[in-house]
């Protein structure tokens, strides 16, 4: 089993006084046997994040090398 990291370029942080800031916004962890399953699983369980907005297409995906508990 791989665990893969999503996030997507779409999305800022504001500061408590009120500055916004452009950044990436970390959408998810998945434990998958490939990255296509864990893309399913990903939005299976978060369905946040397409009622949130994001493009799916904007999504990036990248295999973590050691496995975040």
């Amino acid at each position: 089993m791989k665990q893969y990291l999503f996030y997507t370029p779409e999305g800022y942080t504001e500061s408590s006084t009120g500055i916004k800031t452009e950044n990436f916004q970390i959408l998810g962890f998945v434990f998958a046997e490939d990255v296509e399953k864990a893309r399913s699983l990903l939005l299976d369980e978060n369905p946040w994040i397409e009622e949130a907005g994001y493009s799916l297409e904007e999504i990036v995906v990248r295999e973590v090398s050691a496995p975040i508990a």
